[in-house]
């Protein structure tokens, strides 16, 4: 019971990791397309 408990507990933390790592990154590569798109239009 307690084992099962600590292992959905990991995959939460596992995802949290997750989303705080690749939101950055995310948004950095949103930005660079953004510019990127930017500079081809003009």
């Amino acid at each position: 019971m307690l084992f099962r408990r600590l292992s959905k507990l990991k995959s939460a933390i596992c995802r949290i990791l997750v989303l705080v790592l690749f939101n950055p990154i995310c948004s950095v590569l949103r930005l660079s397309v953004h510019a990127s798109t930017k500079t081809s239009n003009t």
